[in-house]
């Protein structure tokens, strides 16, 4: 496992609020900002997204530990689902390719596919990718946006993210020789209904799990310095300050 800096809960209420209104790929790019300080904002931006994720699921045991607890509605019935995991079994589930948990390189490595007879040089999406992604208004312009910036070129000609749309055969192959280099950029979780039976896959998303967890952390955490600061007069620093379970002592006192 990626070895990342631990947060203060000072830093996390910080990050929460000054990414709260980004979409999720700067969200991600926050959270790193602070976790690997030894990657600028360029090497950062290159990272993969299987290295990406990896490194936000080091966090994501730093701070909430390694179990996981996935929640989905029943797509026949409706009922609500859960599926408990371990971070280790996440990481097995999206098996990381080759040199995954390696840093990042100054230049994303390119790789070749050939199709119907034309070579096509291209290379995995990048955190910078998903960023630039997040721009666009539908999630088809934004998938065809990022095949776009991750062709480097066709049969020896370079290409642009402004460059027309590729073919379907090409895009599929494409597609799925980057699914094969970071199979760990999506990770698919087989979830089975108690009430019908019905058996489905769906998406793990780490950056949107993780921030759902920062978000009801961050909710609660005020709540418990808005009721310290009422009672004894403490400044959210001093409240923060104090041991989760020294302040949850407290908390109790004044509940009586």
């Amino acid at each position: 496992m990626i070895g990342v800096r631990a947060l203060s809960p000072g830093e996390l209420l910080g990050v929460w609020e000054e990414a709260a209104g980004r979409g999720s790929a700067e969200r991600a790019l926050a959270l790193l900002a602070l976790v690997c300080p030894d990657l600028g904002p360029e090497a950062l931006g290159e990272l993969r997204v299987d290295q990406q994720n990896e490194r936000l699921l080091a966090l994501r045991e730093q701070l909430f530990g390694r179990e996981l607890v996935a929640v989905a509605n029943c797509p026949r019935c409706r009922e609500r689902c859960e599926l408990t995991l371990d971070a280790e079994e996440v990481r097995a589930r999206g098996e990381v390719a080759a040199g995954a948990g390696e840093e990042a390189t100054a230049a994303p490595t390119e790789h070749v596919v050939s199709v119907d007879g034309r070579t096509i040089r291209f290379r995995v999406a990048t955190a910078a990718d998903l960023v630039a992604a997040g721009t666009c208004p539908t999630v088809d312009e934004a998938r065809a946006l990022l095949l776009a910036r991750c062709i480097v070129s066709i049969d020896g000609v370079g290409r642009s993210a402004s460059a027309p749309e590729v073919g379907d055969v090409v895009r599929r192959a494409v597609e799925d020789a980057i699914e094969r280099l970071s199979p760990q950029a999506e990770v698919r979780l087989t979830l089975s209904c108690p009430a019908c039976g019905e058996t489905w896959e769906g998406d793990f998303d780490v950056v949107s799990f993780l921030w759902a967890e920062i978000e009801a952390w961050a909710r609660r955490t005020l709540r418990d310095v808005h009721e310290l600061a009422l009672t004894y007069g403490w400044s959210e620093s001093q409240v923060l300050a104090l041991s989760p379970r020294r302040r949850r002592l407290y908390l109790e006192l004044i509940g009586g």
